[in-house]
């Protein structure tokens, strides 16, 4: 899969993520793999998300810090490649990507926004990936979205 595929994978995702229709978004080209993302008006999530980015990264996207745990952690969202792996598998996001893909995709701010929404999304105490900027920097936890929010309602 190369970069200009993944490129267009993640603004497909992105276009439904923040869409105002409430629709569902796939890939056009059919040769990508079929991902969708249920649609959702911009919210309190979105606006911690990017508090959060600016408590790890002032908004820098190409950003790479050697971490306390002796790791790197890349990207506005300040992500390690394993836990990045980790979800990106998780929730099916980028199947078929070559290590060198996802070295370009951890900076990819919108990706890593989206990748975040999911975690929270699904787990409200996944903030503790980012356990730094939440309790020490003052962030706070991330707000609590209900399923009928989710879908738009």
């Amino acid at each position: 899969m190369n970069t200009l595929l993944i490129k267009s994978l993640v603004s497909g995702l992105l276009s439904a993520s923040v869409s105002l229709t409430g629709g569902v978004s796939t890939p056009a080209n059919t040769n990508q793999p079929a991902v969708t993302q249920t649609a959702h008006k911009a919210d309190k999530l979105d606006v911690w998300i990017n508090s959060l980015v600016a408590k790890e990264s002032e908004g820098k996207v190409h950003i790479k810090i050697l971490d306390h745990n002796d790791r790197y952690s890349y990207g506005c969202l300040q992500f390690q490649m394993e836990t990045f792996e980790s979800y990106i598998k998780r929730y099916e996001l980028l199947p078929n990507t070559e290590d060198a893909e996802l070295e370009n995709m951890i900076y990819d701010c919108d990706f890593q926004k989206l990748l975040t929404r999911k975690m929270i999304e699904e787990d409200p105490e996944n903030w503790r990936h980012w356990y730094t900027s939440v309790a020490k920097r003052g962030l706070g936890v991330p707000p609590v979205i209900k399923t009928n929010q989710l879908a738009g309602k």
